[in-house]
């Protein structure tokens, strides 16, 4: 996300500028309200719930954890984890979790407002 000025000169031409720059991790810290993790209840049980948490507990931030389970039949369940498995989105973050759940799960950032 970056900010962006446009001069146009007394000639005519146009040059434009970038006045700051913020990295989409950052921005999704300063704007994000709580951070969603969706997957398939089979894969969020035993030893890979433990690993989660440590998951979590590796990326600390201000964001609150959702998680959305859903089983075979598509019922769902959201839970609202605990404040101590607050995360700070970060690529790193996404990679770990895919890693640990595989490629059904999905992230993303809520933004209220």
């Amino acid at each position: 996300f970056f900010e962006v000025e446009l001069k146009v000169d007394a000639d005519g031409g146009r040059r434009m500028f970038a006045k700051s720059l913020i990295d989409m991790s950052e921005l999704e810290t300063r704007m994000g309200s709580a951070f969603s993790i969706a997957a398939p209840l089979d894969c969020v049980q035993g030893e890979t719930l433990q690993q989660l948490t440590k998951v979590l507990s590796e990326h600390p931030g201000r964001l609150p954890v959702r998680l959305l389970l859903r089983n075979d039949e598509r019922r769902e369940a959201i839970i609202e984890l605990p404040d101590g498995w607050r995360v700070r989105p970060s690529d790193t973050l996404r990679r770990d979790l895919v890693h640990l759940l595989g490629d059904q799960v999905a992230m993303r950032v809520e933004i209220s407002g």
